[in-house]
């Protein structure tokens, strides 16, 4: 793909609109679909099963920030593989 110059910032977003007649849309659906889901496979669920209660907000937020951290670094794992 080439460099494109573009007068103003409406131009170039006028340039990335995909129509629904674009003979490559479906070629770039399919792209963002495998590529999402080699981020988080299906079937994996994004956040923890099950009802969890917490004391404070503090702890909700730290066991978030932890299952957030992990699918994060799992993911990394399955691209960088």
């Amino acid at each position: 793909m080439g460099l494109r110059r573009f007068r103003s910032h409406e131009e170039a977003a006028r340039e990335l609109w995909t129509g629904p007649d674009d003979p490559g849309l479906w070629a770039r659906v399919l792209r963002n679909l495998r590529r999402s889901q080699r981020l988080m496979p299906p079937g994996s669920p994004p956040y923890p099963r099950g009802l969890h209660r917490f004391r404070t907000l503090e702890d909700a937020e730290r066991a978030r920030a932890a299952w957030e951290g992990q699918r994060i670094a799992a993911g990394a794992r399955r691209i960088r593989s």
